[in-house]
């Protein structure tokens, strides 16, 4: 089907949108590839969410609203620590304001600890677990109550070191990407080898991630943008996120900090908007892609106040970008028929 911003009109449409948003989810979260788009995709499912609100007598039990990872996915082998899991998204500063009013209510008063503003990668979420201080394992998101087991890339991700200096037991979650220089080698490598080459960056995270037992390696980037707490390990003192995102890039783990854009500190919406813009305009020129900017709440306080749902975290939040033309040797998916 083609995807529009035209509203589902019938019964007939809305099942057959839940069908494309099901096989598009199994795709990505299982090969690595979908056959839409982040606009595509995100549009369908705006679509779906609107039609349910006015039908909820007949929703889907396929319907993936709800469901992390959209329910593509059976469980995995290895459970979260506690639920991993996806970011709700806006995509104007109108949307923003509105979710600034949700945390506010939740809350019972104004953020008083500011927000921090930071990229979202377009890659792969990963959590990295710590053992005294050596790398163990290594989980994807899958459908953020288990993921699988990647373990077998430890060793082959920059800026994901096997063995950190200090006896440090945690988790960092983050997101592993293809630079722009490394999407180049690796699709040359590829080629050397006789393997087909990956359409765009980010669905060759996911597909590499998972792949065993190549006869060559293809070296990735990861990015750290949240640390958690393992039962025996570092109990962590920090008030704020930005100051728990400094203790992780000083323990050896590279976090969004290190990216140009930085990660910053702000005290408003408002001011949170202005670092959406900014980023927005060094889009083009960074050495990855990326599909939106994050606003958290800063104070891990507020954000334990403010919660979790069944599927997003209330304190965080996804500006989604509009999407860039196919770039540095991608080629742009067609949506399917």
């Amino acid at each position: 089907m083609s995807v529009t911003d035209t509203p589902l009109n019938s019964t007939a449409a809305y099942h057959q949108a839940v069908a494309v948003i099901a096989q598009a989810s199994a795709a990505y979260y299982t090969t690595g590839k979908s056959p839409l788009d982040d606009t595509a995709f995100d549009q369908l499912r705006d679509q779906v969410t609107a039609w349910e609100k006015q039908h909820p007598q007949d929703v889907s039990p396929n319907s993936p609203t709800g469901k992390v990872a959209d329910g593509a996915v059976a469980p995995g082998t290895v459970p979260h620590t506690v639920p991993m899991q996806s970011l709700s998204k806006v995509n104007t500063p109108a949307k923003l304001l509105a979710w600034e009013a949700s945390v506010q209510r939740r809350l019972g008063g104004p953020v008083t600890g500011g927000f921090t503003v930071d990229v979202k990668l377009d890659g792969a979420p990963v959590a990295a677990r710590y053992d005294n201080g050596r790398l163990v394992q290594l989980v994807g998101r899958r459908d953020g109550r288990r993921g699988e087991d990647w373990s077998h890339a430890i060793g082959t991700i920059v800026d994901l070191p096997v063995q950190l200096d200090q006896p440090l037991t945690f988790e960092v979650r983050g997101e592993v990407v293809f630079t722009h220089k490394q999407f180049a080698r690796a699709n040359d490598l590829r080629i050397a080898n006789g393997a087909e080459v990956f359409a765009n960056a980010r669905n060759a995270t996911a597909g590499t991630l998972q792949a065993r037992n190549r006869d060559y390696t293809l070296e990735m980037t990861f990015f750290g943008f949240q640390a958690v707490e393992l039962p025996g390990g570092e109990v962590f003192s920090q008030s704020t996120h930005a100051e728990l995102m400094r203790w992780v890039a000083a323990a050896g783990v590279q976090t969004t900090g290190a990216t140009p854009p930085k990660l910053h500190v702000v005290s408003t919406i408002a001011e949170a908007q202005k670092q959406v813009e900014a980023i927005a305009e060094l889009r083009p020129n960074l050495p990855f892609n990326i599909d939106g900017v994050i606003i958290r709440a800063n104070s891990l306080a507020e954000q334990d106040a403010a919660g979790i749902g069944s599927r997003h975290p209330h304190h965080s939040v996804a500006y989604k970008l509009p999407v860039l033309p196919p770039s540095r040797g991608e080629a742009s998916f067609v949506i399917a028929a």
